[in-house]
């Protein structure tokens, strides 16, 4: 029997969570609510949440959303920031006191488990977005990546490998140039610089149609490629250091 498309998707489940307190209203819960993305990353969609699951607040749809959050007298202070966008989205307030009987908000979980996809939740309310300057949208991804350390150590391993393995074809420029020896071309060295570069360029296409399915990681590829160059120059350093100091 072949699994049907419904029976292929999984529920939908909670990623971050930050309590905050908002005034009139009491306490309440800022969550990413998370669907299923099938092939593509997992929609997203920000939500604020009372003790009884009825949803205050809905940001618009996301490919990817980060939560950040600052404590304050009086508790926390959160942002939720959308990278593919690159959109701050923060609770409007104005909004919150204009909201009408909480008895009439929709409930969106059950005992703290969600029982809505991001998708069916319909029209966005309750948050007002504004455009993330540079800085700030290099600081959240900064911080979102060192939320997850062994997941930027792999994507900094990757880029190493990736460009060691484009390394042949920098030299292979310069050759072409005039500007590169031109001595000690042995088929082997030849045949095994062929190689390298077919790797790299496998896992070059590789990481493109990576971020081409999650448009919304490109600005933390670009922080990890950036780590990734700095760690082989330092690499290539200490190597020439190395030899120096022992020749």
């Amino acid at each position: 029997m072949i699994p049907t498309a419904p029976a292929l998707a999984h529920s939908p489940y909670y990623g971050d969570t930050a309590a905050i307190s908002v005034p009139q209203l009491g306490d309440l819960w800022i969550k990413l609510l998370y669907g299923d993305g099938i092939i593509a990353a997992d929609p997203v969609r920000a939500v604020l949440v009372d003790a009884d699951g009825r949803a205050l607040a809905i940001s618009p749809l996301a490919d990817s959303l980060s939560l950040h959050c600052k404590t304050q007298q009086g508790g926390a202070e959160c942002v939720v920031f959308d990278a593919s966008k690159r959109q701050v989205y923060s609770l409007s307030l104005d909004w919150l006191a204009r909201t009408p009987q909480r008895a009439e908000a929709r409930v969106i979980e059950v005992r703290g488990a969600p029982t809505m996809y991001p998708d069916h939740l319909g029209e966005a309310y309750g948050f007002s977005l504004r455009a993330a300057g540079w800085t700030e949208a290099l600081t959240f991804t900064a911080q979102r990546l060192a939320q997850e350390p062994m997941g930027f150590v792999l994507s900094v391993i990757w880029c190493v490998l990736v460009l060691w393995c484009l390394r042949p074809l920098s030299r292979l420029v310069l050759w072409l140039a005039g500007r590169g020896a031109r001595e000690g071309a042995t088929v082997w060295r030849i045949v095994l610089s062929a190689l390298q570069i077919a790797g790299g360029t496998f896992m070059t296409l590789t990481t493109v149609l990576y971020l081409l399915v999650t448009p919304a990681t490109g600005l933390g590829f670009a922080l990890t490629l950036v780590a990734a160059f700095l760690m082989m120059l330092g690499g290539a350093a200490c190597w020439r250091a190395g030899k120096t100091l022992f020749s």
